[in-house]
């Protein structure tokens, strides 16, 4: 969750009598203090570049998100990341990552929004993954699910990659040689139920 913060119901995954376990991920930073180092790191003139998603009216949030009820309800319930929008050019997306970078925050672009966080991503529990699941009859295969660029890490770390093409038609590049790779004939939200059926 929370574009690789923490992992939820490794329950599922863990044999807690076994000694399975995962450790914490200490990258994480609580959304309080992420407030501080982006005032105190990041130039005013980019900071104007960037509208929270978390300040937004709820109509506003329903469409920049595609959400509505209790499914906006919990996205909205970041602990450790911020989503927003990001309206300056590509030259000033890099050098809010440089000057994000340099203050110990991340910036990743998802298929709707941006996020603010710590450093880390959504490939950052895989290997503890495959290593509590993989002491079975044979070894783990990890497939992984995306649209956007924030997943691309994850997608390329994990053994079947599934990926749902955008509105525009956008299909996110894969960088890994002699990956499974499965693109959905849809797009979202129907592509996501195609691609895991498949």
């Amino acid at each position: 969750y929370e574009n690789g913060e923490g992992i939820a119901r490794c329950d599922l995954l863990c044999d807690s009598e076994a000694g399975h376990s995962f450790n914490d991920n200490e990258k994480g930073i609580p959304v309080a203090e992420l407030n501080i180092i982006w005032t105190e790191g990041i130039p005013a003139d980019l900071k104007g570049l960037c509208a929270f998603i978390e300040e937004m009216d709820r109509p506003t949030q329903e469409r920049m998100l595609g959400l509505g009820g209790t499914e906006l309800d919990r996205a909205m319930m970041r602990s450790f990341s911020r989503p927003f929008v990001f309206t300056g050019s590509p030259d000033d997306f890099a050098a809010l990552r440089q000057y994000a970078q340099k203050a110990g925050l991340s910036v990743q672009r998802g298929g709707r929004v941006c996020n603010l966080s710590g450093v880390h991503n959504k490939a950052s529990y895989l290997d503890e993954i495959r290593r509590v699941t993989g002491q079975g009859e044979g070894p783990a295969v990890l497939v992984g699910f995306g649209d956007g660029e924030n997943d691309s890490a994850m997608l390329n770390a994990v053994d079947a990659a599934c990926i749902i093409p955008r509105p525009d038609g956008y299909i996110l590049p894969l960088d890994k040689a002699g990956h499974q790779t499965y693109i959905a004939p849809r797009v979202a939200p129907w592509g996501w139920l195609d691609v895991a059926q498949r």
